[in-house]
């Protein structure tokens, strides 16, 4: 059994990941509601035998009386499809914990799979919980059907397109991929075929064997399609690079959004734009290749805001209204993508396992090198935010949306510092965004006097304080 810590989660109070329910004689009405939700999010401590001080707004154990006979009730309806569509509770991990002569009861719901979601109650997938803060809410129909779509066993990105043919792709596009593909993938067999055999080899076109007519999938209309075409299809379809001033306001310094300029606003003319404009916003010194594509010679910075960007477009939830949103400011990268993280946080950064929401964008990505077998993408970007002592990346993900923030400290280069001190002192701020004077001291071995110097000169060049 897990050892808890009764005392600091009452003085913690409910949040994200704990509710407190009296249940002094049966289990609370709204209990199941609250199971729901932590299933469908990311898991959470349900614990009974806790009342609040309303009062004072603290926590205190008031006991539940007779615990097997609780629990029987929540297995009871647990077991009841009726009340609950699947049983999200191993009961070999719920305990009884006796408190100073109180008995508590501790129930960990763990967040389920995502092939398993919906979680929603009596009978009725409309009473969809999810948790955020210390509540519980009703999903939108939105969000259900976004879990609905991944829970699907045929990827949303492999399906066929009824009454769309290769004319919804833009034949520029397909040109410059296939010039792209013939340079890396030299002799290719590939290279010999006419447009439609080519882009059925890879995916982006494929016989309905119920017609016998060539259709797009989903992943070919999405990285060659036409704007309208894919807007025709996916109507809340959206792509989006804004480069921004500090956060403060509002101001952009370059957006690229649809306008008919650059192209049409698919996926591989979006990402070879922004790519770009986004290399261009570093301070790099690296050797780079001509080919600022090819994997030899990249700077390690430039292959984790590329790793990023093709993270986004690899598990983006397409049907979803959030879109792909690329934002560059002064001191970080924002990578917003629609639908929830499949796999949990911890593996996220360790790449020990990966689930790509879109398996044949992947693979259509592939074929130019921009990303490699499952799981090394988010290797690379920690291995670049090691080596470039880089603040460790932020991940906010909601039900309907992943945010990756990567952050830079090459904006130091563009400041009016020459002092070698005064550099290291800032590169120490940002990385650790709060940083006592007596570590910077210890850190660079810098008297206390000097110090406060260096501090009043770095004051009147940038925004720190």
């Amino acid at each position: 059994m897990r050892k808890y810590d009764i005392p600091k989660l009452l003085l913690s109070g409910e949040n994200q990941g704990v509710e407190f329910k009296e249940a002094k004689n049966s289990f609370p009405k709204d209990g199941m509601k609250t199971i729901c939700s932590f299933a469908n999010t990311n898991n959470g401590l349900l614990i009974l035998g806790v009342s609040e001080n309303t009062k004072n707004k603290d926590f205190y154990i008031s006991g539940v009386n007779d615990p097997d006979k609780v629990l029987d009730e929540l297995y009871s309806l647990l077991n009841n499809p009726n009340k609950i569509n699947r049983n999200v509770i191993n009961e070999e991990s719920v305990e009884v914990v006796n408190i100073k002569g109180k008995e508590i009861v501790i129930i960990p719901v763990n967040k389920v799979d995502y092939k398993d979601k919906p979680i929603y109650l009596n009978d009725n997938i409309a009473s969809t919980y999810f948790r955020q803060g210390t509540g519980d809410f009703r999903c939108s129909q939105e969000q259900i059907n976004s879990m609905l779509r991944d829970s699907a066993k045929e990827s949303f990105d492999s399906t066929l397109i009824q009454d769309f043919s290769i004319l919804d792709l833009d034949t520029e596009t397909i040109k410059l991929y296939r010039e792209k593909f013939d340079n890396i993938n030299a002799e290719h067999p590939f290279s010999k075929l006419d447009n439609e055999q080519f882009l059925i080899k890879i995916n982006a076109l494929r016989r309905d064997r119920k017609d016998d007519k060539i259709k797009p999938t989903v992943a070919g209309l999405l990285i060659f399609g036409t704007h309208n075409s894919i807007k025709e299809f996916i109507p809340h379809y959206n792509v989006e690079y804004v480069l921004k001033e500090f956060s403060e306001n509002n101001r952009f310094k370059d957006r690229v959004i649809y306008d008919g300029t650059w192209g049409e606003d698919n996926l591989f003319n979006f990402f070879y734009l922004v790519i770009e404009k986004l290399y261009l916003t570093l301070n790099d010194n690296s050797n780079i290749q001509e080919n600022s594509m090819n994997r030899i010679g990249i700077s390690k910075l430039r292959i984790a805001i590329r790793e990023a960007f093709i993270n986004s477009l690899i598990h983006s939830d397409y049907k979803s209204e959030k879109g792909i949103m690329i934002i560059r400011y002064p001191d970080r990268y924002i990578f917003t993508n629609g639908g929830t993280l499949r796999i949990d946080i911890k593996d996220f950064f360790s790449g020990a396992h990966s689930d790509p929401r879109n398996y044949l964008i992947q693979e259509i990505f592939r074929f130019l090198n921009l990303c490699e077998k499952a799981g090394t993408g988010i290797p690379k970007i920690m291995e670049a935010v090691k080596e470039s002592h880089l603040k460790y990346p932020n991940l906010r993900t909601e039900l309907d949306s992943v945010e990756l923030t990567l952050w830079d400290t090459s904006l130091i280069d563009n400041l009016d510092i020459d002092n070698e001190y005064e550099k290291k002192i800032l590169e120490l701020i940002i990385e650790n965004r709060f940083i006592t004077r007596e570590t910077l001291e210890e850190k660079l071995k810098i008297q206390q006097k000097y110090n406060f110097k260096i501090f009043k000169e770095i004051s009147g060049k940038t925004s720190y304080r």
